[in-house]
């Protein structure tokens, strides 16, 4: 699982926070499928096996979109950890977790569906999408690391918190703060996740061995 490459780079004793992808889920053939699809046999198996492999994370808490795959990903990466003898929890659903860049949800779908998933991405990323359907790209990427900027801010007692969220999360992060890296344009796999910790008032983001070094006033402020 490349989330583990990531994991063995980080320093230990620091609180880290995460974001995941959800685990394998059904195929998406429809609109409605975006929503409803939920995980296979091997996602359930590989995201409690994701959990117990977190053993040294923990205590764990965990947050999810409130897509139902990612909360049935959380459930299976909690049940993991505590199957180990270790304890985990679930946090409940964050909004931010599921697609809070997206403006016309049904434009977007039927468009992605109609042309693919890449090319709508690479206009997203490149500007040039029409105004109104998505919220730019780059702005879209600081509020997902706002969200884990934040929950490092108030993390006291737990040693890892781990967001589960969609492909298109991640690639905004890698996007915006890995590239020109050949691996941040690449298409998350499942469970692939971007690790943060912070380190003498600045956040750093991990993704497998490329660490960046973000400012947090320029974080919190949306620079």
């Amino acid at each position: 699982m490349i989330l583990q490459e990531t994991l063995k780079q980080l320093p230990a004793h620091r609180p880290v926070a995460i974001l995941m992808r959800h685990a394998e889920r059904d195929p998406i053939h429809s609109v409605d499928d975006s929503l409803a699809a939920r995980l296979n046999q091997a996602g359930k198996a590989a995201a409690h096996q994701l959990g117990q492999n977190l053993v040294d994370f923990s205590p764990l808490r965990i947050y999810h979109s409130p897509v139902p795959r990612c909360l049935q990903t959380a459930e299976a990466v909690a049940a993991g950890v505590q199957a180990a003898g270790r304890s985990a929890d679930i946090g409940g659903q964050m909004m931010e977790l599921g697609g809070p860049y997206m403006k016309d949800w049904k434009t977007v779908m039927g468009r992605v569906l109609k042309e693919g998933a890449k090319p709508f991405v690479r206009d997203w990323f490149t500007g040039k999408l029409p105004e109104g359907l998505v919220q730019e790209a780059g702005e879209a990427a600081r509020e997902q690391v706002r969200i884990l900027a934040n929950q490092l801010s108030e993390a006291q007692n737990t040693a890892c918190i781990l967001n589960v969220t969609h492909d298109w999360n991640i690639m905004l992060v890698r996007h915006a703060y890995f590239k020109p890296d050949q691996a941040a344009e690449a298409w998350p796999d499942y469970l692939e996740g971007i690790a943060a910790y912070h380190h003498q008032g600045k956040l750093y983001l991990q993704f497998i061995d490329k660490t960046a070094e973000l400012c947090l006033n320029t974080i919190n402020m949306g620079g």
